[in-house]
């Protein structure tokens, strides 16, 4: 009987553990979770001003073709140029998107696990206590 006592306190200390564990790496996830988010933020801002620096060039160009028919040739090269900076905007969002996606897959999957995990332990404590119960 108190062996068994004993084997059920070490059952629980083992899942109290797991549990701690468990918590602590969640809590650790979440904190990274967080930190990326600020960088996701902090890109995202500047990609705002890149965009809108962008934005501005393309209009001062425009004006000048229209003042300077001469200048012509070289604004057909800024646009073509405009061009691929547009593409390559579009693939980093692309990036972006991705990137987001794929991080909250990652933390959804862990979570998941981490969940599972308890759950299968903490159910099989209770089976374990179940079954010493009905020895009793």
């Amino acid at each position: 009987m108190e062996t068994q006592l004993r084997q059920q306190q070490n059952l629980y200390a083992a899942v109290r553990n797991d549990r701690t564990g468990l918590a602590k790496s969640l809590t650790e996830s979440q904190d990274e979770i967080a930190d990326l988010k600020g960088k996701l933020r902090v890109l995202s801002h500047q990609f705002d001003q890149l965009k809108e620096e962008v934005e501005a060039k393309e209009a001062s160009l425009v004006k000048a073709s229209q003042d300077q028919f001469q200048l012509q040739k070289e604004k057909d090269e800024v646009v073509g140029q405009m061009d691929i900076v547009k593409s390559e905007v579009k693939q980093m969002k692309k990036t972006r998107a991705e990137t987001e996606r794929s991080h909250q897959v990652s933390y959804l999957s862990f979570y998941v696990t981490g969940q599972t995990r308890l759950h299968n332990t903490l159910a099989d404590g209770e089976r374990a206590i179940e079954i010493d119960t009905r020895r009793s």
